[in-house]
């Protein structure tokens, strides 16, 4: 054997090892064999209190109560965030008076124009310590989203733009 033949067979043996142990881990995240796994809270789990600051200065409690939260999860080194960022303020300039609050929570300090939105749009950022965003976030999920009811149970959470997000949306626009 030719020492490039040697050097093609050891490549093959090591591209088939290399793919396995890519599938092998691939199936040991996904758990079910098919599911992705969970990236937020599960739907029905129960959120404890937490605070955040807001932009405004102002302490801000999360709490049970009979205001429902959407909690929402933008990140500056993120592109999908910033195409995100534009329906997420629109949906938020809808939800006053809705019984329902739309906070994007943050444990860095992301700025309005870090996502291609005007300062405005900061009047909805709730900063939070490390400890308590991943609590929320675990594996700093984004663009995405936790629907909060007002018993603290997570109703549902995913990506922004997902079959739940949108008919969020479509709830916001019926109650014109």
């Amino acid at each position: 054997m030719s020492d490039t033949e040697a050097i093609a067979a050891f490549l093959a043996v090591a591209a088939t090892t290399n793919l396995a142990l890519v599938a092998h881990l691939l199936r040991g995240r996904r758990g079910d064999g098919g599911a992705p796994p969970d990236l937020l809270f599960p739907a029905g789990a129960r959120v404890e209190n937490f605070t955040g600051k807001s932009r405004a200065g102002t302490s801000v409690s999360i709490a049970a109560g009979e205001t429902a939260y959407v909690i929402v999860f933008l990140s500056k080194g993120c592109p999908k965030c910033r195409a995100a960022a534009l329906g997420v303020a629109a949906a938020a300039a809808r939800t006053p008076g809705r019984g329902v609050d739309l906070w994007v929570v943050t444990a860095e300090r992301l700025k309005a124009a870090d996502i291609g939105q005007d300062q405005e749009f900061e009047a909805h950022f709730l900063d939070m310590a490390g400890i308590a965003y991943a609590m929320l976030n675990p594996r700093r999920a984004s663009p995405a989203y936790l629907f909060i009811a007002p018993d603290m149970v997570v109703e549902a959470g995913g990506f922004i733009g997902d079959d739940n997000w949108q008919n969020f949306l479509a709830q916001l626009a019926e109650q014109v």
